[in-house]
């Protein structure tokens, strides 16, 4: 007898990086030993299509005097193979576990 294969509910599609800026004035090694991180992300539904979703990321890594400074925006996409409600975008694994 055949083990079905499992399918996946929900899987990563594609990332896209939207916009990246880097920039560093320093080549000292320890300019990356106390850079401050900031992270933020928000969830939405994609236009038009009712079994995918995005995670979009807007991430900055600064040192203190911006010897360095990195600044990056992205989006992940994921598709699932059931219509997604506005419960599941509340729910744990989109808030938690999609951004992961």
């Amino acid at each position: 007898m055949n083990t079905p294969e499992i399918q996946a509910k929900i899987r990563l599609d594609v990332v896209q990086f939207v916009s990246v800026s880097f920039e560093t004035t320093s080549v000292d090694k320890d300019v990356t030993k106390n850079v401050s991180l900031s992270m933020e992300w928000s969830i939405e539904r994609n236009a038009g299509n009712n079994t995918s979703f995005r995670v979009m990321f807007d991430i900055s890594l600064h040192s203190p005097q911006n010897e360095l400074r990195l600044d990056l925006k992205a989006m992940a996409f994921f598709v699932t193979i059931e219509t997604i409600s506005d419960e599941f975008l509340r729910s744990h694994f989109a808030k938690v576990n999609a951004p992961a």
